[in-house]
C-alpha cells in the first residue's frame, strides 16, 4: 500500500473516531438514504472501504440521493459538476503481472454536485429478499412487516455471525463488525440504518484511535459476513430457479428417451447375454449427442446476449437522437414505477422521458400483452419485482387517485 493511501486511511479512521466520540455512527446516520452508494452510470454498489468513505460524506454533506459518478463519465453524458465542487477519493485493487496487489485511486462525485438535476425515487423495502435472506441464515422472520422488525432481526442476525469470528477477542469490536454488517445489510434490502441506542461508540472511537487498522479489519469482516448471508440467499434462489426451469429437463429427458434401452440378462444380473459393444455405442452416442445439445444453448445464449447488446445500444442511440447527447439514459429498475412521456420507441424497447435530462429504457418483451405504447403518450410504467412490467395511461392513474381519495372522504 503506498504511503498516500495509507495517510488517506489514517485520516479517515480519525475523522470516524471524532464523529463515534460524538455518538454519531457514520454508516447508520440519520437522514441516510435508504439503498446503498451505488454508480449512477452501472447501478452498482460501492463496498467495504470505497461504501465507507461515501456513506460518511453524504452523512456530513447532507447527500439524499445514493448515486456516484467519475468526472469522466460526466464529461461522457455531457453531464457538467459544479465549479468548486469537492469529489471523494476511493480505492481499486488491482493484481499487477507480477502476482502483486496494487491500488489505484480515483475520484467520484455525488449527483447532487452536478449541473443539471437527475431525479431519484426511493424504492420500497424489499420484504421478500430480507425474508430470504433471514430463512437461509436459519433466523426466524418477523411476524409483521414493520421497519423495526427487521432492523432488529438483521441487527440479531448480525451479532450472531460476528460472534462466530474466534479472531475478534472483544465484545465491543464484534459488536463493531456487527453494527457495520447489519447497516449494510439493511440497505441490500432497501430499509435506512439506524443507530443501536445500545451501541459502545465510545469504546469504538477508543480501539480507533489507538489502532486505526481495527477500523479497517471491521469494515472488511462485515463485507465478509454480508457477503455470506447474501450469497446464501442467491444460492437457494439460483437452485430453485433451476428446479424450475422445465424446458432444460424435457431436453435432457428427450436425449435420454432417445437413446436405444441398455438390454438386461438374465435373473442372475449378471448380464450374460449383453453385448457390450452395442451398449458402449449406445452410451457413447447418448454422450456425444448431449454434448452436441449443450453447443447448441450455449451458441443460442451467446446469440440472444449479443442480439440483446445491439438492441439496447439502438434503443440509447434513439434517446439521444430525440434529447440530445446530454440525456442520461438508465434502464428501469425492479420495484419502481415511472411517469412520462414515450419519446421514441424500438423493436426492443420504449424510451420514456421521466426528467428534463434523463429518460428510462423498458423492455417491450416484458410488458402485458394489453399495454399498448406509443411515441407521445404519457404513461406509467411499473417494472415489477418479479419481471414483468404494467403500463397505465396517466389520465387512467390519475383517475383512479381521485376516485381513491373521494372513497377516503367518505369515511
Amino acid at each position: 500500500m503506498s504511503g498516500k493511501t495509507e495517510e488517506r486511511r489514517e485520516a479517515f479512521a480519525a475523522s470516524v473516531a471524532r464523529a463515534l466520540e460524538s455518538d454519531v455512527v457514520p454508516w447508520a446516520r440519520p437522514g441516510l438514504p435508504s439503498t446503498a452508494p451505488r454508480s449512477a452510470v452501472s447501478d452498482r454498489q460501492y463496498t467495504g472501504l470505497n461504501a465507507m468513505y461515501l456513506l460518511e460524506r453524504m452523512g456530513a454533506e447532507g447527500f439524499s440521493d445514493p448515486r456516484w459518478i467519475t468526472y469522466k463519465d460526466a464529461q461522457s453524458q455531457a453531464l457538467d459538476v459544479r465549479a468548486g465542487e469537492r469529489g471523494v477519493s476511493l480505492e481499486h485493487w488491482e493484481k499487477g503481472r507480477d502476482g502483486k496487489l496494487r491500488v489505484y485511486g480515483y475520484r467520484v462525485f455525488n449527483v447532487q454536485q452536478l449541473r443539471v438535476r437527475l431525479p431519484f425515487e426511493t424504492l420500497s423495502p424489499d420484504f421478500e429478499k430480507a425474508d430470504g435472506i433471514l430463512r437461509r441464515a436459519g433466523a426466524g422472520t418477523p411476524s409483521k412487516r414493520s421497519l423495526e422488525a427487521y432492523r432488529d432481526a438483521f441487527r440479531t442476525l448480525s451479532e450472531e455471525r460476528a460472534n462466530r469470528l474466534a479472531e475478534v477477542h472483544t465484545p465491543e469490536l464484534r459488536a463493531l463488525r456487527a453494527s457495520i454488517a447489519a447497516s449494510t445489510l439493511l440497505r441490500e434490502v432497501g430499509i435506512a440504518a439506524e443507530r443501536d441506542p445500545d451501541a459502545p461508540t465510545k469504546q469504538w472511537a477508543q480501539s480507533i484511535r489507538r489502532n486505526p487498522r481495527e477500523f479497517f479489519r471491521a469494515t472488511r469482516d462485515a463485507g465478509h459476513i454480508v457477503a455470506e448471508l447474501v450469497a446464501e440467499r442467491e444460492a437457494q434462489r439460483a437452485r430453485d430457479e433451476a428446479r424450475g426451469d422445465r424446458e432444460t429437463v424435457q431436453k435432457a429427458r428427450a436425449v435420454i428417451e432417445s437413446t436405444a434401452p441398455i438390454p438386461r440378462g438374465g435373473a442372475d444380473h449378471n448380464l450374460p447375454d449383453v453385448d457390450l459393444d452395442n451398449v458402449q455405442e449406445n452410451v457413447m452416442a447418448a454422450l456425444d449427442e448431449a454434448a452436441t445439445e449443450v453447443k447448441v444453448l450455449h451458441g443460442a445464449a451467446a446469440e440472444k446476449e449479443s442480439a440483446a447488446s445491439e438492441a439496447k445500444s439502438k434503443a440509447l442511440g434513439a434517446a439521444k437522437a430525440v434529447l440530445g447527447p446530454r440525456v442520461l439514459v438508465t434502464d428501469a429498475q425492479a420495484g419502481r414505477s415511472y411517469r412520462g412521456k414515450i419519446i421514441a420507441m424500438t423493436d426492443t424497447h420504449a424510451i420514456q422521458r421521466i426528467s428534463e435530462n434523463q429518460a428510462v429504457l423498458h423492455e417491450i418483451g416484458i410488458m402485458a400483452r394489453e399495454a399498448v405504447l406509443e411515441v407521445g403518450s404519457d404513461v406509467s410504467v411499473t417494472l415489477h419485482k418479479n419481471g414483468s412490467s404494467t403500463v397505465k395511461a396517466r389520465s387512467e392513474e390519475r383517475a383512479e387517485q381521485e376516485r381513491q381519495n373521494e372513497r377516503e372522504a367518505r369515511r
